[in-house]
């Protein structure tokens, strides 16, 4: 990997005048585990031209359907999240992260075959973020 291609910022995003940029960044995730989407990074030259977001998260990922070795490597919806804070979309990444919350929940209550507590705290902060409206940019009937 070329360290020139690493960038801790997405490029052209900090030097804009406006809180909205002129192009939204594109992001290309990898799904899988961190080994296979090593492989895939690597057997995919039409990536070399891109640059590659390092991504320094404040906490340790709160995934728990599937642990890691380490604490700094985060699910892909934890990593998307983190790129549209990046790019100034807090509400998004927010949400984000409230519905991948929700969805834990859902899949540990299932495996352990007990109801699901729709007053949880996660449900109860999807609720929140519900309430401010759509978000900025997306259609008004998504729901």
């Amino acid at each position: 990997m070329e360290a020139a291609r690493v960038v801790q910022a997405i490029p052209g995003l900090a030097q804009a005048s406006s809180a909205v940029p002129d192009k939204r960044p594109l992001f290309i995730l990898l799904d899988g585990t961190w080994a296979e989407a090593g492989k895939m990074f690597r057997k995919s030259p039409y990536l070399d031209g891109f640059p590659m977001l390092s991504l320094n998260p404040d906490q340790p990922s709160r995934y728990k359907l599937r642990r890691s070795q380490r604490d700094d490597l985060h699910c892909t919806s934890e990593v998307a999240a983190l790129c549209l804070e990046l790019a100034s979309e807090p509400r998004a990444a927010q949400t984000l992260a409230a519905y991948l919350d929700v969805f834990v929940h859902h899949y540990l209550q299932a495996k352990n075959q007990s109801p699901v507590d729709l007053e949880s705290e996660a449900h109860q902060r999807l609720r929140e973020l519900r309430t401010l409206g759509p978000i900025v940019g997306q259609a008004a009937d998504c729901k």
